[in-house]
């Protein structure tokens, strides 16, 4: 700690460390990637739904695959999908 100070601290307390840092680029690809399926899952569903039902069914949809892919994404991240 005499020599690094932060870097102590960071590595003790928080847990952060060279393997464990951010990866900024491997995070804009995960988004990109969840926000495509996510954008495509609901309007998939326009080539199957009447007109008449098609504002609540993509409504609802988005909704579900919002929930679905945030759940997953927790997943993968090691963390409880559920919002506590």
């Amino acid at each position: 700690m005499a020599e690094d100070a932060l870097g102590a601290h960071a590595r003790d307390e928080l847990g952060i460390s060279d393997t464990l840092s951010a990866r900024p680029i491997q995070a804009a690809f995960a988004s990109a990637g969840t926000f495509a399926v996510g954008a495509a899952l609901p309007l998939l569903l326009v080539l199957a739904v009447p007109v008449s039902a098609l504002v609540w069914v993509v409504s609802g949809s988005s909704l579900f695959f919002l929930a679905l892919l945030g759940a997953l994404a927790a997943r993968a991240a090691g963390r409880s999908a559920m919002v506590m």
